[in-house]
């Protein structure tokens, strides 16, 4: 039913606001990153975003994000808007010596395009103008993400040919992307957010903060819960409320905000493994996994 849904529906460029870049530089920025982030930073490059997070030292992650390498010595890192303040504030707190540059590229903006047409004189202006352009598939749709600057988007005039919907926060929806706000930092794991199946930590890398935790549930540890992609045919929001077995007794939450098409809410529950195969509720809508 949802690959049947989203046809013809989920289409189009649309500008994703709930984002910010944040570019980290200086000659000493790989070591840093390398020491304080989940994944291996060395493995970075210009043609692929790498999953990543950072964590507190109990091993609770403060913010997910996308990484990507800019040139030599210069990242950006793509996270939810209203965590990036806190972001910098505390991973700031790790710079001592190092020659580290932290700011937020206010003049970038992020877009998404899905597609199953590539004849699009849009997105060809767009691949000449951004700063960044990855090209991405799931099980779905095609699609490309681009980072440009908000002066070059403005001489494109296409504002009035985007999609009102975010494509971006559906495809990281769909891909179990979960995207860390200030209401859900620092409540889970990595592993409770599915970020080693991302491919979001490495575990051949050295030490980073919080890695301790996560190195000991990875070879140690039994994950109780897991992010999954869900949907539920409403047309209204279901922020914090609970997901319940057939029995009433809770499944799981709701993760972060969800997304309403139409007659259709897309979001992320943190649902109990050993409840996953269940008859699943929210309210008295059934729960569909994406």
């Amino acid at each position: 039913m949802f690959t049947e849904y989203i046809k013809g529906r989920i289409t189009g460029i649309s500008k994703d606001p709930e984002l910010s870049c944040i570019k980290i530089d200086g000659e000493d920025s790989e070591k840093f990153l390398q020491g304080q982030l989940t994944n291996d930073i060395t493995l970075t490059n210009n043609k692929k975003f790498q999953i990543s997070s950072f964590l507190t030292v109990q091993g609770k992650v403060i913010s997910t994000m996308k990484i990507i390498k800019n040139n030599e010595n210069s990242y950006i890192i793509v996270l939810n808007k209203d965590i990036a303040d806190y972001f910098i504030e505390k991973i700031s707190m790790y710079i001592l010596m190092s020659k580290v540059n932290i700011k937020i590229e206010s003049s970038y903006e992020v877009l998404c395009y899905i597609n199953n047409k590539s004849d699009n004189d849009d997105v060809d202006q767009l691949k000449e103008k951004s700063t960044i352009c990855i090209n991405e598939k799931n099980k779905y749709f095609e699609s490309i993400v681009f980072i440009i600057k908000k002066d070059n988007l403005s001489m494109l005039h296409i504002d009035k040919d985007l999609n009102s919907i975010n494509l971006l926060k559906i495809k990281d929806t769909i891909d179990r992307f979960p995207r860390i706000n200030l209401k859900n930092k620092e409540k889970y794991i990595p592993q409770v957010l599915c970020l080693d199946e991302l491919n979001g930590i490495s575990f051949k890398k050295g030490c980073y903060t919080g890695q301790e935790v996560v190195a000991r549930t990875h070879y140690l540890g039994k994950i109780k819960k897991r992010v999954f992609p869900i949907y539920i045919e409403s047309d209204k929001s279901i922020l914090d409320e609970n997901i319940l077995d057939d029995n009433g007794e809770v499944a799981g939450e709701i993760y972060g905000n969800n997304i309403v098409i139409n007659n259709l809410t897309i979001a992320i529950g943190i649902i109990k493994i050993d409840k996953s195969d269940k008859k699943l509720f929210i309210g008295k809508s059934p729960v569909r996994f994406i």
